[in-house]
């Protein structure tokens, strides 16, 4: 079985920025001109741009990292939703004709939200060349990319990926895999977060925040031929008094995306670490265990 490194890139709004912290800390272990050392990249929410980036620039690892180390920095509300007086306004008055309209029976609170984010649209389209994606796959240095998002009508996870024409789509329960070539709406949908955003419609189905029904948040990296898993979550299960365990990121690739498998690929298993990134400390080991697929 060939070995294949992923990298689940969790939820979490603006925290999904302390991803970055861990990239960085991977990249300058790395040699300078490394390619993408995580053929398997899967995001959800916040973490569905991160994912995104590093597949873009798949054939430079620092230049994707450092491209998202740009975006974060200089992230303002503005470039999220519209914040002036009329935009904001005119956002309310719409949302509350909704709600009228859904007290009479007619349900478009679907199509609108509390926040106008046409800015992050317009962002996207200035700084995601998602058409990248399959050049990065053609010259082999991205073996898939995975985007979760929840539907609203069917209640289901929904891994929206694109990959080899090796992969086969999968079922499970309240749980699919679909292939189709990433765009910027997907990573809309994946970070619409309910009420604040509006749902995103992708093919007859409006699907919005892909962390709400993500149940399996590691089940798309193992549909996707992953053998071993790196896990950056972005959550307040790390404590500012917890000890420290190795070197952070860097003994994290190191002991589980590099060399210390725990014997998983002789035996076909996955061996999976998750790291919690807390902002007062670099990021913590918190569970390793081998996963039967």
């Amino acid at each position: 079985m060939e070995k294949r490194i992923g990298l689940i890139l969790t939820g979490g709004g603006a925290r999904a920025a302390y991803q970055v912290g861990v990239l960085k800390a991977i990249a300058e272990f790395l040699p300078r001109r490394a390619h993408n050392p995580f053929p398997v990249i899967c995001g959800s929410s916040a973490g569905a741009l991160n994912a995104a980036t590093l597949a873009v620039n798949a054939q430079s690892f620092r230049k994707g990292v450092r491209y998202l180390d740009n975006i974060w920095k200089n992230f303002r509300a503005e470039q999220v939703y519209r914040t002036d007086v009329v935009g904001v306004f005119n956002n309310a008055v719409i949302w509350l004709a909704g709600l009228l309209l859904s007290a009479l029976g007619i349900n478009r609170l679907k199509q609108i939200s509390l926040l106008d984010n046409s800015p992050m649209i317009d962002l996207l389209d200035e700084i995601m060349p998602c058409e990248m994606i399959q050049q990065s796959i053609d010259a082999g240095f991205l073996y898939a990319l995975s985007i979760n998002a929840s539907g609203y009508g069917s209640g289901h996870s929904v891994a929206f990926y694109q990959g080899v024409e090796e992969i086969v789509p999968w079922r499970r329960a309240r749980r699919v895999g679909v292939p189709t070539r990433i765009e910027n709406r997907h990573l809309l949908a994946s970070a619409a977060l309910p009420f604040f955003f509006p749902a995103i419609r992708i093919n007859r189905e409006y699907f919005g925040d892909g962390s709400i029904r993500q149940v399996a948040p590691i089940s798309s990296a193992l549909h996707l031929g992953a053998t071993r898993i790196l896990l950056i979550g972005v959550n307040a299960e790390a404590k500012a008094d917890q000890p420290r365990q190795g070197a952070g990121a860097r003994a994290a690739y190191q002991q589980h995306g590099g060399r210390d498998d725990r014997g998983a690929a002789r035996t076909g298993q996955t061996a999976a670490c998750r790291y919690f990134v807390h902002p007062a400390q670099p990021a913590h080991r918190k569970n390793c265990r081998t996963i039967h697929r």
